[in-house]
């Protein structure tokens, strides 16, 4: 063999092994950029604007319908997907980036998949142009992101809007009335309708609060079927609902508009099964007349409403001077507070708490009850808050302290009731500065373990002022007391706190646990609750609990504690010892 064909024969071995490591490498790149694709679980495309040629590449078995080889432009071939929503803004869009001389391309929209169910995708791209700035090359990725649009579409539902009714909540509407201001014409009236359904709470204790919130749910649904063009709705209250009301003339058209409406309310029927009449009292202020900003008119129509529940209900009235000087002048209910205190009026009532596993009696919830001379009963809701907002709070609360405390020394002849007693603080009860040394002397009269008494606190009470109900908690801690975060996961930064704050039990609150044994998404929430609070060794309590499948299904949950109807409803104290005897000893 001559040295020139021996030469050529090592170059071409060289030139071989050179080719065989270059496909090697290739080999694994392609596989190593197929893994990346695989998982990060994005679909490629590229679109060559010169030939007219659009690729587009996936491994999802429900996106195979968009495989695309043929020459076939990307708008059209993507219009027949995308949801007819996003439509014409995505072509819009696209066809703007294409004339423009932007590099980077990122759209969020929908589009249908083989299911026809259609999904949520982001789809980013980059685009290459040539001399004259046109658009040659444009190529990119789309991701699925439906389940972090529903996810975030729930964190704003929970923050912004009720979970019993679907309205919007104080929050959004506040928001909303920013926007309202913003467009405002100059001659456009606009006015709060602040409307609380009457007697609910009798609603509550006849019937239940099944019932109670079925009502609720109903009203919230004619408003919205009668408010139904230019006027915001939202439900800030347990029964309280507000309507920024707009396109009304004058105030005479507004009373007129108003006869118009509670008369309807009359006539409407939100009690399924029952004959009994709905009626509403609504407290009403208007834009530039009675204030300018949100918390202004919203104090001048609850003014107004309050006047209205306490001079009969059934009634709306618009606010004026006269009616704050009316409200604080003749509507003592502060002072009837007092009264009833040194007449003996109150009582405290107790509600049973059950083990799941054992359905055996672990505690009892302490709950006051005011029996006025004249009104009758007058509901927790209406008397607590006026003891809160008028300082009488301390010593409607001392009371209940005492009382408790001296029943509980009354039942110590029942040595083997080995039970826990909760008590409800207020959000000025919590931080009172000498409610430490009340409890010591309350100790020091009566025969009690502390470790017995369960104070129960909620979000919103903690809130009022962070710093010292925290340090309030961890004294009681100190003391022997044990504590409970009451309505737990009414308020949306509840988990946030939870992690901090020294409590040993949550109280899921009853609007987690009414529709648990007709709606799936509420069961897995409900048992996500109970599971998180159990990694952060905490107790947990179901309250509202109605119906048997509701008891069962979270003692299957997990959950430690059930109270509600079911057990028991809140009993005086000649009752509840009876149930005692019946079901415990």
């Amino acid at each position: 063999m001559s040295m020139e064909t021996r030469i050529d024969k090592d170059s071409r071995s060289d030139l071989i092994a050179k080719l065989t490591r270059e496909n090697d490498i290739l080999k694994r790149d392609t596989e190593r950029y197929r893994l990346l694709l695989e998982g990060s679980q994005e679909s490629v495309w590229e679109w060559d604007l010169e030939r007219g040629i659009y690729n587009f590449y996936t491994d999802r078995t429900d996106f195979q319908h968009m495989n695309a080889t043929e020459s076939e432009m990307a708008v059209d071939l993507w219009s027949k997907h995308i949801h007819p929503g996003d439509h014409d803004d995505f072509v819009d869009d696209l066809q703007l980036f294409i004339k423009s001389s932007k590099k980077h391309y990122e759209k969020t929209f929908r589009v249908k998949n083989d299911s026809g169910e259609y999904r949520w995708i982001k789809a980013r791209g980059a685009a290459r142009h040539d001399e004259s700035g046109q658009v040659v090359l444009f190529a990119g990725s789309v991701l699925d992101i439906t389940d972090s649009v529903d996810m975030e579409r729930n964190l704003i539902r929970l923050a912004y809007y009720d979970k019993l009714t679907g309205l919007p909540n104080k929050e959004k509407i506040k928001d909303d009335f920013g926007k309202i201001i913003a467009e405002k014409e100059c001659d456009e009236y606009i006015a709060f309708v602040h409307i609380n359904i009457d007697n609910l709470s009798y609603i509550n204790n006849t019937f239940g609060y099944s019932a109670g919130d079925e009502m609720i749910r109903r009203f919230s649904g004619f408003l919205s079927g009668y408010f139904v063009q230019g006027h915001c709705l939202s439900r800030v209250n347990a029964d309280e609902f507000l309507i920024i009301y707009r396109d009304f003339g004058n105030i005479e058209d507004l009373e007129r508009d108003m006869d118009t409406f509670f008369t309807a309310v009359r006539n409407e029927k939100l009690l399924m099964h029952s004959e009994i009449k709905t009626s509403i009292s609504a407290g009403i202020s208007v834009h530039g007349v009675h204030g300018e900003t949100f918390f202004d008119l919203l104090k001048c129509s609850d003014v107004a409403l309050y006047y209205c529940k306490n001079n009969g209900k059934d009634q709306f009235r618009i606010y004026d001077s006269n009616t704050g000087k009316k409200l604080y002048t003749t509507i003592d209910l502060i002072n009837q507070i007092r009264i009833g205190l040194e007449k003996n009026e109150f009582q405290m009532h107790y509600q049973p708490i059950v083990s799941s596993k054992t359905g055996k009696l672990v505690g009892i919830e302490a709950l006051a009850r005011w029996y006025h001379s004249k009104r009758g009963v007058i509901s927790p809701g209406e008397f607590i808050v006026a003891a809160e907002n008028s300082g009488q709070i301390k010593t409607l609360e001392r009371w209940i302290i005492e009382d408790v405390f001296k029943q509980i020394e009354a039942w110590r002849h029942l040595e083997e009731m080995d039970i826990f007693v909760s008590i409800n603080l207020s959000a000025k009860g919590l931080i009172e500065n000498d409610l430490i040394t009340y409890l010591e002397a309350i100790l020091e009269k009566y025969i009690v373990n502390p470790e017995k008494i369960e104070f129960e606190v909620t979000e919103t009470a903690l809130m009022n002022n962070i710093d010292q109900s925290m340090t309030m908690l961890n004294k009681l801690k100190k003391m022997g007391f044990k504590l409970a975060l009451d309505d737990f996961g009414t308020g949306y930064s509840s988990l946030n706190y939870l992690k901090n704050i020294p409590i040993d039990k949550v109280k899921l609150d009853r609007s987690f646990v009414e529709n648990i044994d007709r709606n799936t998404k509420d069961q897995l929430l409900v048992k996500s609750i109970i599971e998180l609070s159990h990694r952060m060794e905490l107790e947990v309590v179901g309250e509202g609990v109605e119906t048997h499948f509701q008891n069962t299904l979270l003692g299957t949950f997990g959950c430690d504690y059930i109270q509600g109807y079911f057990h028991g409803r809140p009993q005086d104290k000649n009752q509840i010892n009876t149930w005692i005897k019946q079901n415990y000893i």
